[in-house]
């Protein structure tokens, strides 16, 4: 059966127009081999797609110069930050007695049921005002530490918009025109919030864990 003409050069339902020909076949199947990626060749993740909300990943492009930038400003505040390591580990100390007590105080249970002279109830209250006792303190001490790093950290990031403002102040019209309109609006309070943010949370976190 011959193709029929469409009248502008092409055939209708030849081997060769509708893809299903030598070439056709041809050219789906180097289509498919482009998509499989050979031995060790590296593939492009967009690893922000689903849980980080089509989020791009960044890495930090000189991390250890700017954790060394970073504990100079912190230097000042260095009795502080020690006492609230001190707070953090006596907190987290005695968050992890107060469970070994209530086991105690269960086995006082326990064993006053299996007894019978019944249940010590002294000892069980003497228990009990114990870990009542070390929950109450270890509470004021991760508030105190919290109240403390949260001072320290605000000071901090106080005299770094000092600096910033003072080096605004000295930086000639022509640089100030050169920028996109709002990037230094946004360094001077977005990027430093965003890091009085991330000091607040990961400072705690760190030391509690």
């Amino acid at each position: 059966m011959t193709p029929t003409d469409n009248g502008n050069g092409t055939t209708g339902n030849g081997a060769h127009g509708n893809g299903k020909g030598p070439n056709g076949d041809g050219r789906k199947k180097q289509a498919d081999d482009d998509k499989i990626p050979e031995a060790g060749q590296r593939v492009a993740v967009n690893a922000g797609t689903r849980f980080g909300v089509g989020m791009p990943v960044e890495k930090s492009e000189n991390f250890k110069s700017t954790v060394r930038r970073l504990l100079h400003r912190l230097a000042p505040e260095r009795m502080r930050i020690a006492a609230v390591l001190v707070f953090a580990v006596v907190s987290v100390t005695l968050t992890v007695i107060g469970p070994r007590l209530l086991g105690h105080a269960t086995n006082i249970v326990i064993a006053g049921i299996s007894s019978p002279k019944g249940i010590d109830f002294g000892e069980l209250h003497t228990v009990l005002l114990r870990v009542l006792l070390i929950y109450v303190v270890a509470g004021l001490l991760s508030y105190t530490m919290s109240y403390i790093l949260a001072g320290t950290v605000q000071r901090s990031m106080s005299k770094l918009r000092g600096d910033v403002e003072d080096k605004l102040n000295r930086l000639p019209l022509a640089y100030v025109d050169s920028q996109p309109r709002g990037d230094l609006l946004s360094r001077v309070t977005n990027d430093i919030d965003n890091v009085a943010q991330s000091l607040q949370q990961t400072l705690s976190m760190m030391l509690t864990s």
